[in-house]
């Protein structure tokens, strides 16, 4: 019997979303790789998104607040009440809520770094940075430091790789442009593995053929920890996602890492 990919689970209405958080004023989830949280005019007629599916588990009205790309995975809040979306975008907006993620990256970058270099604030061309920009594409200030938690050096001698380099790597950005943590990594030589708009595709297609799953619908790139102030109660919030089975799956199959690493929320 085929099995089905969480993305088709999903299509299909098999798979309840998981919720990490919920009480009467805000609701956080879990979201699997491979949707978008809510529709836009690029968005297909037939394609769910979060919020559509998050509705109709919970049987009422939800309100977006944030978002995350459609190939990453990780936590998303949402309001339930329009006051308390209106009071969580806020803190978005000023910078007040902390984010971190996990990514898989190619290379063996150093234990930790700083990546400050200004971005266009929406999109541009596929690897568009500072120095290939024009007049028309005005750029803004962005920040994003990382910590490296694991290198990995798999040998997947088969695919004409004698030897990969890899690295699980916690980022957390300070400012909120478009791609940010994505287009930073790539900047400094290492992309995220899975990246299909800024990475390196013949390491995409290589682990994709490796894969035990369907790994087409998603990105090495996992948002695993947000803190934020409850927007009624003022209660600082911590919480945390574990990356999927999906995400793990593909880890596993690098083997062992040269520097030991759990892999978990932050």
């Amino acid at each position: 019997m085929k099995t089905r990919s969480p993305i088709e689970n999903l299509r299909n209405y098999e798979l309840s979303l998981s919720i990490i958080y919920q009480d009467q004023d805000i609701v956080a989830v879990c979201k699997p790789a491979g949707i978008v949280v809510h529709r836009c005019e690029a968005t297909p007629a037939d394609e769910l998104a979060l919020l559509q599916l998050l509705r109709d588990q919970l049987e009422k009205h939800v309100y977006p607040v944030h978002r995350l790309d459609q190939p990453t995975s990780g936590i998303v809040l949402f309001g339930l009440t329009s006051q308390s979306a209106s009071a969580l975008v806020e803190q978005f907006t000023h910078r007040r809520i902390h984010k971190c993620y996990q990514a898989v990256v190619l290379g063996h970058p150093p234990s930790s770094g700083s990546i400050d270099i200004p971005l266009t604030a929406s999109e541009g061309p596929a690897g568009t940075d500072a120095s290939t920009l024009t007049q028309s594409a005005p750029v803004r200030q962005a920040k994003t430091t990382y910590q490296t938690l694991a290198h990995f050096e798999p040998s997947w001698s088969n695919l004409g790789h004698d030897q990969w380099q890899l690295s699980l790597i916690e980022a957390t950005p300070h400012t909120g442009r478009w791609h940010q943590i994505r287009r930073h990594l790539t900047s400094i030589g290492h992309p995220i593995l899975g990246d299909r708009r800024h990475g390196n595709q013949r390491y995409n297609d290589a682990v994709v053929s490796l894969g035990p799953t369907n790994q087409n619908d998603r990105m090495m790139l996992h948002a695993s920890y947000v803190q934020f102030r409850h927007p009624t109660t003022g209660e600082l919030m911590e919480l945390r996602c574990d990356p999927d089975l999906n995400y793990l799956s593909i880890v596993n199959l690098f083997g062992n890492a040269v520097t030991r690493c759990e892999i978990s929320g932050s």
